[in-house]
């Protein structure tokens, strides 16, 4: 089965007051049935590391990217979803989008996956990639920043060629007990093989932290009828 793309959401509001240090996800992205794949990324502006979230099973996360940023990604296999919740230490600018893929292995939904973080500021993301990609395999490449100072403008988003643009959050405007700002982006592309590196051709107005998390999920066995060498050899020894 073919993985794709189904629908996406985030939280909180790009121009939300932050008061807590808790984001709250009213509900899974539209269409969510069990069995799906959802992807959850969240960011702050903050060298803050982010609390586990019940249910989902981590990938990566970095409590401290040149004082900027803290960022963390978690996975899990839709079953009967209402809504979430995910936190850290420090109320300030945040932010999480979640993203649902069908057609993942629900067994062995991740194969592997890369992480990615700037030690000093820049105004472009690293290099990140997964090796041992299959052409039916999904590569998934999210992408967080801050500032060292706001505001700050999104100068080239990340591209690049057969790569999809799911999902973008901020620059956010938030306001509140504090007011530093946040970006989120979320790309994909599938049909490719070996080693695969997220677009590294972003470029923001200001120099600061980076983290770049690459994916790779694989996608459910198609069974065929008949094909089962193993039982028809069985068969052909018992009639003999």
């Amino acid at each position: 089965m073919t993985i794709a793309y189904a629908s996406s959401t985030s939280a909180p509001a790009a121009n939300a007051a932050i008061s807590s240090a808790t984001i709250a996800i009213a509900s899974p992205p539209s269409g969510t049935a069990n069995g799906d794949f959802l992807l959850l990324a969240a960011a702050n502006a903050a060298p803050d590391a982010w609390n586990s979230t019940t249910g989902f099973t981590a990938l990566d996360s970095n409590g401290s990217i040149s004082t900027d940023l803290g960022y963390a990604s978690w996975y899990k296999i839709a079953n009967n979803e209402t809504s979430y919740s995910v936190s850290h230490t420090t109320a300030n600018g945040q932010g999480a989008v979640m993203l649902r893929y069908s057609g993942v292995d629900t067994a062995a939904a991740v194969t592997s996956h890369s992480f990615q973080v700037t030690s000093t500021s820049a105004a472009s993301p690293p290099s990140c990639s997964v090796t041992g990609v299959l052409a039916t395999d999904m590569v998934v490449a999210v992408y967080a920043y801050s500032a060292d100072t706001d505001p700050f403008t999104v100068t080239t988003p990340p591209s690049g060629a057969g790569w999809n643009s799911r999902i973008t959050y901020g620059p956010t405007t938030q306001t509140g007990s504090a007011s530093f700002q946040i970006w989120m982006a979320v790309l994909d592309i599938t049909g490719q093989t070996g080693t695969v590196a997220a677009p590294t051709n972003a470029v923001m107005s200001k120099s600061g932290g980076w983290a770049v998390s690459v994916i790779r999920l694989k996608s459910t066995a198609l069974l065929l009828p008949h094909t089962n060498i193993a039982l028809q050899a069985v068969a052909r020894a018992a009639y003999r």
